[in-house]
């Protein structure tokens, strides 16, 4: 099951949006509504919506958007963005709806929080029962192949709006050609709070995502490098696009 026990997803939600701005993930988000909206799809459902700066976007612009989180802080910061109607505490690996939604996303690699091929294969089930015939599933997954370890660093406005307030370094290694660990160092300098943390990511792999998608009974799956649609490439983000049967 998704682990839960992460202090960036709970005792620093309130922080989240701190070292991951809103513009950092612009053309992610309009990649996702600008494919729901050209499919027609309205009703959504976003797995891992963490503070809900998608889900609040998804509403501003008209859609029946939705999401679910398996850590309570971040649905408490959901709930405060988008209302307590539109987020709810629950893991991917319990959603339970059948053929409510016209599309369902998974951004920031939540689904290689699944434990193993065969959590995440019964995850990709559960999206697929959950979605509504002709509906569209997509995934924003982490491929390790292509991972190359590199530290990368962001620094952005802190609590008191000072600039570069925020530190967050964070590496990506994989440890094989389907697994990999995330590693983060957050750190706001004005008010003395540092964490470091290693997140295992699960079934890190596109291509083995792509044929889990396909057992679970999607089609039409593409994998694309980035929200420009490309080939997969040296991609360490891609995503994949799968629909339902209509």
């Amino acid at each position: 099951m998704t682990d839960t026990r992460f202090r960036l997803f709970e005792d620093l939600a309130s922080r989240y949006d701190l070292h991951t701005p809103h513009h950092h993930y612009e053309d992610d988000h309009s990649f996702v509504l600008d494919s729901f909206r050209s499919s027609g799809h309205q009703r959504i459902l976003d797995i891992g919506c963490g503070t809900g700066v998608f889900l609040r976007k998804a509403l501003d612009e008209g859609f029946d958007a939705a999401g679910i989180d398996a850590a309570q802080g971040m649905v408490n910061e959901a709930m405060t963005k988008a209302g307590s109607d539109r987020a709810k505490l629950q893991a991917m690996e319990d959603l339970d709806a059948d053929s409510l939604y016209d599309g369902i996303c998974a951004l920031s690699w939540v689904i290689n929080y699944a434990t193993d091929v065969e959590s995440a294969r019964d995850i990709l089930v559960r999206c697929r029962n959950a979605l509504k015939p002709g509906g569209k599933l997509l995934l924003q997954t982490a491929h390790a192949p292509n991972m190359d370890g590199l530290v990368l660093e962001d620094r952005e406005t802190g609590p008191s709006d000072i600039s570069e307030d925020i530190v967050f370094l964070f590496q990506f290694h994989a440890t094989g050609v389907a697994s990999a660990n995330a590693r983060y160092v957050y750190a706001a300098k004005s008010i003395g709070e540092l964490v470091w943390e290693e997140h295992p990511l699960n079934v890190a792999n596109a291509e083995l995502l792509a044929g889990l998608c396909s057992e679970a009974g999607f089609h039409d799956i593409s994998i694309y490098g980035s929200y420009q649609r490309e080939p997969l490439g040296n991609s360490i983000s891609p995503w994949i696009e799968a629909s339902v049967p209509a």
